[in-house]
């Protein structure tokens, strides 16, 4: 049998292994994306930097949340001012941004089934339900149809934390991107 202090060491470094293998894996997304400097967007950037800290020390909720206000205050930075009409919400920011057309029509789509689909059922859950490390499922909701499951349906996100947590860090690079170049783009019609 295993002492204490051998079972915190080899916690200790699993888990700190573990934290080096998801802050590589951001980094190579960055790389990827071609997103590793977001410039001037300072704010931007230090939300988008609490959502990978939060993954990346496996606080997959807090890194879900963190992304969507990352994605908001994106979204809504780029959406001309004529917009601006009072509280708007995540979904209000991604239909402005397609009429913009800061965003593609995919960008839109993925974007509005991450926030129906992850954001919605964290920050507004309907009936009793279980979040946990093994993904996002409603355990019974009596009389209703379910936003998340029903008896005779698969459910609606069977992501678990962490593919979720990835999945809005993915969308969040991939959205930059796609404003970056068409940035460029406007840039070389000039």
């Amino acid at each position: 049998m295993k002492d204490e202090e051998t079972i915190f060491k080899e916690f200790y470094n699993s888990e700190t292994e573990n934290r080096w293998i998801r802050l590589n894996w951001i980094k190579e997304k960055e790389r990827g994306f071609n997103v590793e400097n977001l410039g001037v967007w300072n704010h931007i950037r230090l939300l988008f930097h609490n959502s990978t800290l939060s993954y990346v020390y496996g606080n997959y909720l807090a890194s879900i949340l963190s992304i969507c206000s990352t994605l908001e205050a994106f979204l809504s930075s780029k959406i001309s001012s004529n917009k601006f009409n009072g509280l708007k919400y995540l979904s209000q920011y991604i239909k402005d941004a397609r009429d913009d057309k800061i965003i593609s029509k995919e960008i839109y789509g993925e974007l509005k089934n991450f926030n129906t689909t992850i954001r919605n059922n964290i920050v507004h859950p309907k009936g009793p339900m279980t979040i946990s490390m093994l993904g996002f499922k409603n355990v019974h909701y009596t009389g209703k149809k379910s936003t998340w499951e029903s008896p005779n349906r698969k459910p609606m996100h069977p992501l678990s934390m962490q593919e979720a947590a990835e999945k809005g860090i993915l969308l969040f690079l991939k959205t930059v991107a796609e404003w970056m170049k068409k940035q460029k783009i406007k840039e070389q019609l000039k």
